[in-house]
C-alpha cells in the first residue's frame, strides 16, 4: 500500500512527533516534491529513491494532520534517523494543503516557512492539462493509477462533463502554482520535458542532485508506464467525441 494512504496508528504518530525533539536525527537535506496529481511525482519519487542516501516518501499530508510545520519536521527526523540517510523528502499536492487548513494567502507563507527551515522545494508541474486530466479521469475509472510494463488497459468511457471541469482546474492549478512560487526558491520539473520520455531522465536528475547537494548515483531507468497508454484512442470508446471536446478547448492536445 502507498504511503500516502496508509492510516498511521496512535503509536506510529507518537514516535514520530517525538522526533521533533531530536534536533540531533536532522537531516542534511530536506525537499519537498509540490505540484498537482497526475505529473509524473510517483515516476520522481521512485527515481530520486534509487540513490542510497535519499529517501523520498509519498503524500504524507494526504490526510489531515495536528500541526503540519511540526509533523513534517519530525517526519524528516524519523525517517533519516530510522533510514539512516543524509536526504529526506516526501510529496505534497496542493489541495492536500487546503486539506489541512493551509489555504489562500496561507500557502506561500507555509512554503517559504519551510524554506526558512532549509526545506527545498521542487515544483513538478504538466503542461498539458488535457493529457493530465485524461490520467485523473481514466485513474478513477478503472480503480488504478499506475501501470508497469506491458500490464493490459481496460477500455473507459470518459464522463465529458467532469473531464472539462477537471481540465480546466488542473491549467488553474499550474498558473496559481506558478505564482505562488513566483518569490520562494525552487527548481521547477515539467513532466513533458523532464520525465515523459526516459531520454531526459538523466539530464533532470543530475539537476536535482546539485539542488539536493547529493552524489550524482541515481537510476535512470523505472518500471512505471502511462497509465492512459500512448494511443488513447484504443483505450477510450468515446474517444471521437473527447476529441471534438479537447479540440474545441484551450487547454492541451490528447496527444502524447
Amino acid at each position: 500500500m502507498s504511503p500516502a494512504h496508509v492510516t498511521l496508528s496512535r503509536l506510529a504518530k507518537l514516535r514520530i512527533y517525538g522526533a521533533s525533539l531530536r534536533p540531533d536525527w536532522e537531516p542534511e537535506t530536506k525537499f519537498i516534491i509540490f505540484g498537482a496529481g497526475r505529473s509524473g511525482s510517483t515516476l520522481l519519487g521512485e527515481m530520486l529513491n534509487t540513490n542510497p542516501d535519499v529517501v523520498c516518501v509519498g503524500e504524507m499530508l494526504a490526510s489531515r494532520k495536528p500541526a503540519p510545520e511540526t509533523y513534517l519536521r519530525s517526519l524528516a527526523r524519523f525517517e533519516a534517523h530510522r533510514n539512516q540517510v543524509k536526504t529526506f523528502g516526501l510529496k505534497i499536492l496542493e489541495y492536500q494543503l487546503w486539506q489541512n487548513g493551509i489555504k489562500g494567502h496561507a500557502v506561500p507563507i507555509f512554503l517559504q516557512k519551510l524554506v526558512s527551515e532549509n526545506w527545498r522545494i521542487i515544483h513538478i508541474s504538466r503542461k498539458n492539462a488535457a493529457r493530465q486530466a485524461l490520467s485523473a479521469e481514466m485513474a478513477r475509472s478503472r480503480g488504478r493509477y499506475h501501470f508497469r510494463g506491458d500490464e493490459e488497459r481496460s477500455v473507459v468511457e470518459i464522463d465529458i462533463p467532469n473531464f472539462l471541469r477537471e481540465m480546466s482546474d488542473f491549467a488553474q492549478a499550474r498558473c496559481d502554482q506558478i505564482q505562488i512560487l513566483a518569490d520562494i526558491p525552487h527548481i521547477s520539473v515539467e513532466y513533458e520535458e523532464d520525465l515523459k520520455n526516459a531520454i531526459s531522465h538523466e539530464i533532470v536528475l543530475s539537476k536535482l542532485a546539485e539542488y539536493l547537494n547529493v552524489e550524482n548515483i541515481f537510476d535512470y531507468s523505472s518500471s512505471l508506464k502511462v497509465a492512459t497508454g500512448r494511443d488513447v484512442s484504443k483505450v477510450i470508446s468515446n474517444y471521437s467525441e473527447l476529441q471534438q471536446v479537447v479540440a474545441d478547448s484551450p487547454f492541451g492536445t490528447l496527444e502524447d
